[in-house]
């Protein structure tokens, strides 16, 4: 299982922080194994953002500003944090339980960190076919859990 979590930071509010922390805690003590992606702030690639989240992204990589956990918070884009927690989740070799946003840079190359992916790449997107959610159903899966039919 993979529990997208929050870093702490002084512009998350402490209670969400608390509620993210007490379900950590929970799934540890339920004995679920589980994959914590501490998550930073997302924000998308040319949107604009506020000037707090550019310095903290900036200083984040520097020292001293890194050794005294910026990095762990930094914002990322949010194609960096797909990547990242894709790649954690699937690689067999997870070392830790709780993962943070210098982990989810790890886990990109430099040059997917630099420049991103753009959406419109001819290999993303096959424009020739549209799936219907019809065409994702399979019947012969049950997914979750229903009540009884009650007649």
């Amino acid at each position: 299982m993979v529990m997208m979590s929050s870093a702490r930071a002084p512009w998350i509010p402490g209670d969400y922080l608390k509620a993210k922390y007490e379900a950590e805690h929970y799934l540890a003590r339920i004995g679920l194994k589980s994959t914590i992606i501490r998550a930073p702030i997302a924000y998308v690639r040319g949107e604009p953002r506020r000037p707090l989240y550019r310095l903290v992204s900036l200083f984040g990589n520097i020292p001293p500003f890194s050794w005294l956990g910026l990095r762990r918070v930094a914002p990322l884009p949010v194609d960096v944090i797909a990547r990242g927690v894709a790649r954690i989740t699937l690689d067999p070799r997870q070392t830790k339980p709780i993962y943070y946003a210098s982990d989810l840079r790890k886990h990109n190359t430099g040059r997917e960190i630099r420049r991103g992916i753009s959406l419109t790449t001819p290999d993303l997107i096959d424009p020739s076919h549209t799936a219907k959610p019809i065409e994702l159903i399979d019947e012969e899966i049950p997914f979750g859990w229903t009540p009884p039919d009650m007649k």
